[in-house]
């Protein structure tokens, strides 16, 4: 099992990816649910949108393992795929499966193969279960389809508060989202994807060049 830490994490990563999935709209009618035994109400999704079964699994390198599963709406240019990303000493695969008519529910799409090669992508790694700051001299060394670096923030306000940050090495399919926001009975989650392609040492986008320049200034003032 893992650890409280990693469960957490590995939960609100979760999390993150479902407000990807989140939109508005009044066309089609899907299932929205959280955990196995998923017997939530429905919700009405865009026009654009398909109802998707959303399946992950997060394994550490001790053996420990979490496997998560959730229903909900998502665009349909990001059906029908898988995507994993690694950090530190865990990695996370995802599936998601969708179909298109009122109240239908996919099954599971099999998630992605391990593949142990190394592709010449070195990120930073690091993970922060209470700032939306991640930043240090770890790095990881990317394998397989894993060929982005990425940095996911996750803020949590409202009637509960929270944040988390993960840096690591993730494939394009993680990195198609950048930025997504939910509230729901009081709670604002704002979920941000930030990533790079290429060596940690020799790129960083605008973004994240602001991001922590604007980091350091408030450590500084």
């Amino acid at each position: 099992m893992l650890n409280g830490f990693a469960r957490m994490g590995s939960l609100l990563l979760l999390f993150g990816v479902l407000l990807a999935l989140v939109s508005t709209g009044y066309s089609i009618t899907c299932t929205s649910c959280t955990g196995f035994n998923c017997t939530a109400g429905n919700i009405t999704c865009a026009d654009s949108n398909a109802c998707s079964t959303l399946y992950s699994a997060t394994v550490t390198k001790d053996g420990g393992n979490l496997a998560s599963f959730a229903r909900a709406c998502t665009p349909k240019d990001l059906c029908n795929i898988t995507k994993s990303m690694s950090y530190s000493n865990v990695k996370v695969k995802m599936a998601i499966q969708c179909c298109e008519t009122d109240g239908c529910n996919p099954e599971f799409r099999e998630l992605p193969p391990d593949n142990e090669t190394a592709n010449g992508v070195v990120c930073r790694s690091c993970r922060s279960e209470s700032s939306d700051s991640c930043y240090t001299d770890e790095t990881i060394e990317c394998k397989g389809n894993e060929n982005m670096c990425l940095l996911q923030t996750i803020k949590i306000s409202g009637i509960g508060t929270g944040s988390m940050s993960i840096r690591g090495c993730a494939t394009k399919s993680f990195c198609d989202t950048t930025s997504q926001s939910l509230s729901v009975d009081g709670i604002n989650t704002k979920s941000d994807f930030f990533c790079t392609s290429g060596s940690v040492d020799l790129h960083c986008s605008l973004l994240i060049c602001v991001f922590f320049s604007l980091a350091l200034l408030k450590i500084l003032s």
